[in-house]
């Protein structure tokens, strides 16, 4: 074994070359030997590793990506800190969707800041490769490692989502184009006023429910910049839709608009008169009750829940089926599901008047 702490250096081997003798010859070979090997060493491990790179590059070109990671690792595992095999394979492994690319590069960067660069352009590729196949999901998440490493990149990726954005707008793809401007918005919200625009504009040439889509989505990015359009058109597509769609949407507006301009486009329901009689009282022994009552009308048919009734007339009173007692000159009164009869008395010889009302919203 030879010890390489021993062996001559520099200014130390040129004197003994200047010498005579056996030994000293004899030591200058050695030396020279030590240095041969130990330079056939480091060399042999440098072109080895070069080698596989330039394979795996091969096989690449060759597309057999298997063969070219494959390759690659096995360098990795002899050569640890070979920075450039580690950013190759974290490249094929960013391009055959294994997640493995981001531990790859992670070492990469550790064994050499250069690759800082690089690195974030590979990821931008990725992104942007996942952008044209639309896939925004998978496109942010590759953003967001390249902005890891460069922040300044947020600008151009917001720009690339929003004009991916764009493009489903043109298509009427109102959901598709969300999908791509909520990323822009997160990327760059300073975005977020153009995008409402967008969405508005591409309203304004429907006049349907596609109308509300985008006008909605637009609320989204410019809160309350066009509460008054937006709710005026979601009134004016309720005033034809069937009465539950119609409650639906009307509480819809209320998100955008107050009640006057709700009223303004759909007047409120009014109370309509359905039911209307007059009775002649017969005092309050009389009747099949012995108490002067009249059955003036049904609960269930002439009178159905949430309708008005009022009882009038002089000293009249009123009880509803649930016979709970006699009311005196009663307000009107809203049905609540009573049942039974309404019965009412008075005076003899004064007139009762029974009328029930019900909120005419059928239209």
């Amino acid at each position: 074994m030879f010890d390489l702490r021993q062996q001559p250096q520099g200014a130390e081997l040129a004197v003994l070359i200047q010498g005579k003798g056996g030994a000293m010859k004899r030591r200058i070979i050695v030396s020279l030997f030590v240095s041969m090997f130990v330079c056939a060493s480091v060399c042999q491990a440098g072109f080895l590793g070069s080698g596989r790179i330039k394979k795996a590059q091969e096989f690449e070109r060759a597309q057999m990506m298997t063969q070219a990671i494959s390759t690659l690792q096995e360098e990795i595992n002899e050569n640890p800190t070979n920075a450039e095999a580690h950013l190759l394979l974290g490249e094929y492994y960013l391009r055959t969707g294994d997640g493995a690319a981001h531990e790859r590069f992670a070492s990469a960067l550790a064994l050499n800041s250069k690759n800082a660069s690089k690195i974030s352009g590979l990821y931008m590729a990725g992104g942007k490769g996942n952008l044209q196949k639309g896939n925004p999901g998978n496109a942010k998440e590759l953003f967001l490692k390249a902005v890891s490493i460069d922040s300044s990149l947020k600008t151009g990726i917001a720009k690339d989502f929003q004009t991916q954005g764009k493009a489903h707008l043109q298509m009427n793809a109102a959901k598709n184009a969300n999908s791509y401007f909520k990323e822009a918005s997160y990327f760059d919200s300073s975005l977020n006023p153009a995008i409402c625009d967008d969405f508005y504009n591409a309203g304004k040439s429907h006049n349907d429910d596609k109308q509300l889509e985008f006008w909605q989505l637009s609320d989204g990015y410019c809160k309350g910049k066009y509460n008054q359009e937006i709710g005026t058109s979601i009134l004016n597509f309720a005033k034809n839709q069937p009465k539950e769609e119609k409650k639906k949407l009307v509480e819809l507006a209320k998100k955008y608009v107050d009640q006057s301009v709700i009223d303004g486009v759909i007047p409120p329901p009014e109370w309509k008169t359905v039911f209307k009689k007059e009775y002649i009282g017969i005092g309050f022994t009389g009747g099949p009750e012995k108490n002067g009552a009249i059955y003036a009308a049904k609960f269930g048919e002439d009178i159905l829940v949430n309708d008005l009734v009022s009882v009038t007339g002089d000293n009249v009173e009123a009880y509803g089926g649930d016979k709970s007692g006699w009311m005196k000159n009663p307000e009107p009164i809203k049905n609540k599901g009573t049942r039974g009869f309404l019965g009412v008395r008075a005076p003899k010889g004064e007139k009762i008047v029974v009328e029930v009302k019900r909120l005419d919203d059928d239209k």
